[in-house]
């Protein structure tokens, strides 16, 4: 689906989704005062700029272990950096899932620190507006570390689990064992978003995330099924047959891969021969 680029940072480009352009529309038929309108969309765009340093945390951190990426894209749900390849070292993922988190951590504290600065200095200035937004902000930092440390797949949180897990059982079982639990969690978001939606009579936008959720967890074991399948076809022996040879020369049995020259006394050549196919 079309994207637009609009910026690049650290040599990374920054796209966003066509779909992104639901997000005001939606404010603005959810909240027919304007001045509200406005103040939350501002704050959505606010947001989407720390999901960028979110997303940088994860890219930086890659890009410390070798690991490049092609670009970053911003969907009304979220941001997705697409790397080059994911590490199967687990205390590599570990670390670059937790970046991201960690960025928001650190904003949240900044902005925290600030409007408490504010606070002490003048307690009048409660009541601004600039102080409703960055508060608003600091709270959405929060809730972006809480969401993004569930344990299920595309969240960081299901990449911590699975690097854990992977330690004693493997990547591809662990990968299992973490796209299970992530089915369980999207099943559960599902019937809570419709039960809110039901008790509340407005539009619930979690079963969408759980939707996504589920088929995230399904391609990421989808991929990692499919690299261990590759690997298992490199590693196992292959079995050549002997070559037939005329009358009287040597007779090899030729291993894989296995290249000899036999002397032909009639034509006086040497002639080369070589296991599998040519």
């Amino acid at each position: 689906m079309r994207s637009w680029k609009i910026g690049k940072l650290f040599g990374i480009g920054i796209y966003v989704h066509w779909s992104f352009l639901l997000v005001p529309i939606w404010v603005f038929f959810t909240e027919p005062t304007l001045p509200i309108a406005f103040f939350i969309l501002g704050l959505v765009l606010a947001m989407f700029g720390c999901v960028v340093l979110h997303e940088f945390g994860h890219i930086l951190t890659a890009r410390a272990f070798g690991i490049g990426t092609r670009d970053v894209t911003l969907y009304p749900i979220g941001g997705v950096a697409r790397l080059e390849r994911m590490t199967e070292k687990p205390w590599e993922e570990i670390l670059i899932a937790l970046a991201g988190p960690a960025v928001n951590v650190a904003i949240s504290i900044l902005l925290g620190f600030g409007l408490l600065a504010v606070l002490m200095v003048n307690p009048q200035l409660l009541q601004l507006t600039l102080f409703q937004f960055l508060f608003y902000l600091m709270l959405l930092n929060i809730g972006m570390v809480v969401f993004n440390l569930i344990p299920a797949f595309p969240m960081d949180g299901g990449r911590v689990l699975r690097a854990l897990l992977a330690m004693p059982l493997g990547r591809l079982q662990a990968t299992r064992v973490a796209a299970w639990l992530a089915t369980v969690i999207a099943l559960v978001g599902i019937v809570v978003g419709f039960q809110l939606s039901f008790a509340s009579g407005e539009i619930n936008l979690l079963p969408i995330v759980a939707v996504f959720i589920f088929f995230a967890a399904q391609q990421e074991l989808a991929v990692v099924e499919m690299q261990a399948r590759r690997q298992q076809a490199t590693t196992e022996p292959t079995h050549a047959k002997p070559i037939p040879v005329a009358e009287g020369w040597p007779v090899f049995t030729l291993q894989p891969a296995v290249t000899v020259y036999v002397w032909d006394n009639e034509a006086g050549v040497w002639i080369k021969q070589r296991s599998g196919p040519a």
